[in-house]
């Protein structure tokens, strides 16, 4: 009578787990605000999206009488969002394992865009807030993390669009002032930049779209890219319709975030009127497919047949 390899079952069982071994991306969408029930602050869910509440440092600059959004900036705005309680109570984001990865976007247009200048004069920033602050009013110095884009907003481009990492040692605003940020650990640097001076810049009355995404790889590496994009005159923005930077930082300096602030330093430097049409923040995990799962209990159950055929 033939006798079963008890060796040969379990490399069946362990190849085959082997071979399954696949994930698939998990895409949750936890914000997809669009401000349909007209409330900023509210939290849940909001039409077809979720809402996440929206704060400014002066009352008088953020408004939603009706859809959209409507930031006005004279002097200087700051306006923010904490994602985190959005979506029926969802965690802080934290990136974890290799593939894990979050994606914020911004869909806003811009009214009384300035006239050429040299300003970083719109500035963006996804971070994490040690406490973060859910009223309207002045913001408290904070030892934040997190990473920024300083851009320049005009008709005709003056400067250009540069990813920044949180420097600052110590606590401080978090869009407040640019010397906060920089590039490993030295202030006022760049992680990455482009756009060139004297291409076409902002519209009036055109649709643009700023997103920031974030994976982690299998290195602990955190790959950045950030973009602007819209404009259909002359080219679009910055000639081309888009200005794009990509980043990989080898010594993240934070892999968690519940904020997402937007700060035109003034009408003169970047626009008079934003209207913001939509936020929306993704969190995309790698999990086992159910097949791999179920395979690899077959693998254990193997482990189990061969120790009893050896007895």
């Amino acid at each position: 009578m033939k006798r079963f390899n008890s060796n040969s079952i379990v490399f069946a069982l362990t190849a085959g787990c082997a071979f399954a071994m696949s994930t698939y991306a998990a895409d949750t969408i936890i914000v997809n605000d669009t401000w349909a029930d007209g409330n900023r602050t509210s939290v849940g869910v909001d039409g077809t999206g979720y809402d996440t509440p929206w704060y400014a440092a002066s009352t008088s600059t953020l408004s939603t009488a009706m859809p959209p959004l409507v930031g006005a900036c004279t002097t200087s705005a700051t306006w923010w969002t904490i994602f985190s309680g959005a979506n029926s109570g969802n965690p802080l984001v934290t990136l974890q394992n290799a593939g894990d990865e979050i994606k914020a976007t911004l869909v806003f247009t811009p009214y009384g865009v300035a006239a050429n200048n040299s300003s970083l004069g719109f500035d963006i920033a996804l971070a994490k807030s040690p406490t973060p602050k859910t009223t309207d009013g002045s913001q408290t110095g904070q030892q934040y993390s997190g990473y920024s884009v300083l851009m320049n907003m005009g008709t005709t481009l003056g400067s250009t669009f540069n990813l920044k990492e949180w420097t600052l040692a110590g606590t401080g605003s978090l869009l407040g002032n640019a010397s906060n940020w920089g590039a490993n650990g030295t202030s006022g640097l760049n992680l990455a930049t482009t756009g060139t001076s004297g291409n076409q810049g902002f519209k009036q009355g055109e649709s643009y779209t700023f997103v920031m995404d974030l994976v982690l790889d299998g290195s602990g590496y955190l790959d950045i890219t950030a973009s602007m994009t819209g404009g259909v005159s002359n080219g679009g923005l910055n000639g081309v319709g888009y200005e794009s930077v990509s980043y990989t930082d080898t010594s993240p300096n934070g892999l968690s975030y519940d904020t997402f602030e937007v700060r035109p330093t003034a009408s003169s430097q970047a626009a008079g009127t934003f209207d913001i049409q939509q936020f929306e923040v993704e969190q995309i995990t790698l999990v086992p497919e159910p097949v791999t799962l179920a395979l690899s209990g077959l693998g254990m159950l193997g482990l189990v047949l061969a120790r009893r055929m050896r007895r």
